[in-house]
């Protein structure tokens, strides 16, 4: 079931919904107007008045307790909703074959709203969350199963045009750093490959951590960072995490304009030639000295 059905098939969930309890709401009104129309004919000591407080007191109570029925049952089916809308989202976002067959590129953006509609219940936040989601660059970059849905060559056009951006008007300098996992060392040598093709020079922290490529990006004036991980993905993920200068997470415009690059949008970028070409550097001294500034934040030694 696509999401346009899923979302007609909840539509008329809450349209049956609302009509039964309109139409159960009209019966108790019609049976308590009646029981005390009846009292009001047959006995002479029930007055108007008495009868007007007993029809309102009466449907205000029906009235609330018609609300907290549809409050309550309103929350256990969006809950439902959103449990199976969650599990079908993490099996498509976590890789599984299968299941992402299944979904186009807009199915998939389409579930991840509606269940951030069901969880966060605010339309304007899901909006914030999910209108700058492109195409390659999620809200953490670029992750995917390797050489399937991230590959090498989509490595290398990264590089090539993170190197070419920066360093339109100078030598560009880009820090790079990775976790464990198998590919990493694959894609860390596609990115370096890019990067010097456009002229820039690629200075590699080696096995780092996330935040490590943030400060040194930062602290020692690199123009961008390049993380390579994938956090708590299966193994056989991995992912792109592109950094500003600022050590935070880079603009959607630089990201998007990557993403036309990667479609070939873009004209093909040039290459270096000669000493214009870009270097690898080792910087394992960049990541010893962010060690360092961890250890200096301590107020107490043991």
């Amino acid at each position: 079931m696509n999401n346009s059905d899923k979302n007609k098939k909840t539509n008329i969930n809450s349209k049956i919904t609302w009509t039964a309890t309109a139409m159960c709401f009209l019966v108790a009104v019609i049976i308590i107007i009646s029981g005390y129309v009846f009292m009001l004919v047959t006995d002479p000591n029930y007055g108007f008045r008495d009868f007007v407080d007993s029809v309102v007191g009466n449907l205000i109570g029906v009235l609330a307790g018609f609300c907290v029925f549809d409050i309550l049952y309103n929350k256990l089916t969006q809950d439902a909703y959103a449990k199976e809308t969650s599990q079908q989202i993490a099996k498509t976002l976590m890789g599984d074959p299968e299941t992402m067959d299944a979904f186009s590129e807009e199915d998939k953006k389409a579930f991840l709203k509606s269940t951030l509609v069901s969880m966060l219940r605010d339309d304007d936040a899901v909006d914030l969350l999910t209108t700058n989601m492109g195409k390659y660059f999620g809200t953490d970059g670029f992750r995917g199963e390797v050489n399937k849905v991230l590959t090498v060559e989509h490595a290398y056009k990264i590089g090539r045009f993170i190197g070419w951006y920066y360093g339109r008007d100078h030598k560009a300098n880009i820090v790079i750093g990775k976790d464990t996992r198998r590919p990493g060392y694959m894609l860390e040598h596609a990115l370096i490959a890019g990067i010097t093709a456009s002229g820039a020079d690629a200075y590699m922290l080696h096995v780092t951590t996330t935040p490590s490529v943030s400060y040194i990006t930062r602290i020692d004036d690199f123009d961008c960072g390049i993380m390579i991980s994938a956090s708590h993905n299966p193994f056989y993920d991995n992912g792109i995490k592109l950094i500003n200068g600022n050590g935070e997470k880079m603009e959607d415009e630089v990201q998007d304009l990557c993403e036309k690059y990667l479609d070939g949008e873009m004209e093909e970028l040039p290459l270096a030639e000669r000493e214009n070409i870009g270097k690898a550097i080792d910087y394992a001294a960049g990541r010893n000295r962010y060690i360092g500034y961890l250890i200096s934040l301590a107020t107490h030694s043991y």
